[in-house]
């Protein structure tokens, strides 16, 4: 299934199959190094973080593929993040 206007980049929505080989396919990222940019998870000009500064994350499954990239809902978002 696809989703977004066809003038813009189209997001194909995973199979849970392709959901699974990917997350698989990515856990090996997840043991690298965490930046902890700061302790309040603020920017410099006060902005909220709410995405967690990683490669990649356990704790995010992807649901979205466009030409490469993967749109993940996240269950670890920062103190200022949504899932």
């Amino acid at each position: 299934m696809w989703l977004g206007d066809p003038d813009q980049c189209l997001r194909r929505l995973c199979s849970l199959q392709e959901m699974v080989h990917l997350w698989k396919m990515m856990k090996k990222y997840a043991q690298g190094a965490k930046v902890k940019i700061t302790d309040d998870w603020l920017t410099w000009d006060g902005q909220p973080i709410r995405v967690r500064v990683e490669t990649w994350n356990i704790n995010w499954i992807p649901l979205l593929e466009a030409d490469g990239d993967v749109f993940c809902l996240d269950l670890t978002p920062t103190p200022h993040g949504q899932m």
